[in-house]
């Protein structure tokens, strides 16, 4: 199971390791002073009801790390550092703000001794219910952390079309129709995730207890979408980045997935290319040493990574048909 944290963190080894020196501009707006401690914050409203997460770390100068806590024995087998004493603040421009607090659920895997911490020992804060995401608001997150502040902001779009899933001859994942608004420059992005009830599952997600507001951000399984290349109906869309062809010796499909989460977002430009320059690498990754490896966008000040993203959300859980 890997977080978006993880993904940026590791990419950025990767331009440390391409010779970056004590001080190196690596993006348009991004002037990085330490390479190897640079803050990392990922970041999620969206339309749904609350709570919302944030996830602050620094980047360490190595792919797979230990760190040890508190009783010099619990480590975190990351290749980042959390930040789990940072203050966190989500306002609007409506003038409500509040301060997160840590999210004290259990974190699904164990750790290298076998013991299940808490999320917030992986530098997750949550919100507690005081702010809703609504359509039109604009929310600034803060991060306070070792004497510097971090920003960002981001309005949240309205509501994305609705869109229904249909059932191919060939293939056993369903796919998407929609219709897109020709007149908006909208963007979006699928996140997915198979789920099999019967057996051990693909991805363990959902039989680990996330939260609808968080499960994205532990997913690679997605892909953007820019509207501005759309016609106004699209119709039956595979949007996976691989799907089953059935199986002829297996006409009942006994060893299909049972079903697939289907999460459409409605994001921003901004976060659209975001998720467009890892969907760009992770496509990549058998070649990462090419000249068109390049940091993510980020709509953070003072030289952090990450981003935070407001999005209006449909989804469907489909049933595999049999």
């Amino acid at each position: 199971m890997k977080t978006l944290t993880q993904i940026i963190t590791y990419l950025f080894l990767l331009w440390s390791v391409w010779g970056l020196s004590s001080c190196q501009e690596i993006g348009d707006d991004i002037t990085i002073e330490n390479p190897h401690s640079t803050i990392v914050i990922d970041a999620l409203i969206t339309d749904n009801p609350g709570p919302y997460f944030v996830q602050v770390s620094k980047t360490s100068d190595q792919i797979t790390t230990g760190w040890v806590f508190g009783d010099g024995t619990t480590v975190l087998d990351t290749n980042y550092i959390p930040v789990t004493n940072a203050t966190v603040i989500l306002s609007d421009d409506k003038g409500n703000s509040e301060v997160l607090v840590p999210y004290n659920a259990l974190y699904p895997n164990r750790d290298s001794q076998g013991r299940r911490l808490t999320f917030a020992a992986y530098g997750f804060y949550q919100t507690s219910g005081a702010l809703q995401g609504t359509s039109g608001t604009t929310y600034t997150l803060t991060i306070q952390s070792e004497g510097k502040t971090y920003q960002a902001s981001a309005t949240l779009p309205d509501a994305p079309p609705s869109f229904q899933a249909n059932y191919d001859t060939q293939k056993v994942l369903p796919l998407i129709s929609f219709n897109e608004s020709i007149a908006k420059e909208d963007h979006y992005i699928f996140f997915y995730d198979i789920i099999r009830d019967r057996r051990i599952p693909l991805n363990p997600i959902f039989t680990q207890g996330f939260t609808l507001n968080l499960w994205t951000q532990f997913t690679s399984q997605f892909t953007p979408i820019d509207g501005q290349t759309l016609s106004s109906s699209q119709e039956n869309w595979d949007i996976y980045k691989q799907n089953y062809l059935k199986n002829p010796y297996d006409p009942d499909c006994n060893f299909c997935p049972d079903r697939v989460w289907i999460e459409m977002h409605k994001v921003s430009q901004e976060a659209y290319e975001f998720y467009q320059t890892l969907e760009t690498h992770d496509s990549n990754m058998a070649g990462v040493f090419s000249p068109a490896l390049a940091t993510p966008p980020t709509n953070f000040d003072n030289g952090a990574l990450g981003f935070f993203k407001a999005a209006s959300v449909q989804r469907l859980v489909i049933p595999i048909k049999r």
